[in-house]
């Protein structure tokens, strides 16, 4: 087996996805009324090309892809924007016949709308929105206006995956949010109050460009441009006391001790 291959069937799939990605998201979603992980997706059949996770809460569906991705070196020492924008679109978008999370997600989610998920539990008129959401595994990835990037691209990819207008309707823009966020706020984000979906709209709102004549868009402020762990970090400290879970402590201290 390869150091690459090794990499990415024990590392990637053993521990971010198995272990640390459908632990946190069953910790959000503990309540939830159906919840699927890729994994038993993929033992069932194996052909399907399922998502990594899927959620039903609050009236709404989630679909996460979960991607423990690095940018190449020299692209970051460079930062040549041509270069970094194609090494992101490889990344999140296509690498040849290889399909990543943005188009992964179109095509699941027509899947969805289609009914190809009612035998794990997902009927499609049973929703009010579908929420598409990517998951990393490195802040690297917490940067400003990639998130604008990433909506243009799923944007694209429904378009792609044969999406109609009406289908679009369900749909919620893509959302990036990294794990660390995720553990960290998993209690908040099961609450009534600043639920997950309750959050990426108001990130959603916030960051929302308007667009001129022709096509240019027109920015405010920077505040527009941040990643959706600034945004949730600074709303959920304005609007409440935030306190590190007893999971996570429990967790985290025979680790570190």
């Amino acid at each position: 087996m390869s150091r690459s291959t090794f990499r990415n069937k024990i590392y990637t799939s053993g521990f971010s996805e198995n272990t640390l990605l459908y632990t946190v998201l069953n910790k959000i979603f503990e309540v939830s009324t159906a919840r699927l992980e890729g994994s038993k997706v993929e033992a069932e059949d194996p052909h399907f090309g399922g998502s990594d996770y899927l959620s039903s809460a609050f009236g709404h569906l989630f679909i996460f892809e979960s991607k423990d991705i690095l940018i190449r070196k020299e692209v970051k020492e460079q930062l040549i924007v041509p270069e970094l924008r194609n090494e992101l679109r490889l990344k999140f978008y296509k690498d040849g016949n290889s399909d990543k999370a943005v188009l992964q997600l179109a095509k699941n989610i027509k899947k969805i709308l289609e009914g190809k998920y009612e035998r794990f539990g997902f009927v499609p008129g049973k929703y009010h929105m579908i929420y598409p959401i990517i998951v990393v595994h490195s802040d690297t990835f917490n940067t400003p206006a990639l998130n604008h990037l990433l909506i243009k691209w799923f944007k694209e990819a429904c378009t792609e995956a044969g999406l109609t207008k009406e289908q679009l309707y369900k749909l919620r823009p893509v959302v990036l949010i990294d794990i660390t966020t995720l553990t960290y706020f998993h209690e908040y984000l099961s609450k009534k109050a600043t639920n997950l979906n309750n959050l990426i709209d108001r990130y959603l709102n916030y960051t929302k460009l308007k667009y001129d004549d022709g096509g240019i868009p027109r920015l405010k402020s920077m505040e527009q441009m941040i990643p959706f762990s600034a945004f949730v970090n600074h709303y959920l400290r304005s609007v409440r006391r935030v306190r590190t879970s007893r999971w996570l402590i429990e967790t985290i201290h025979p680790v570190i001790l």
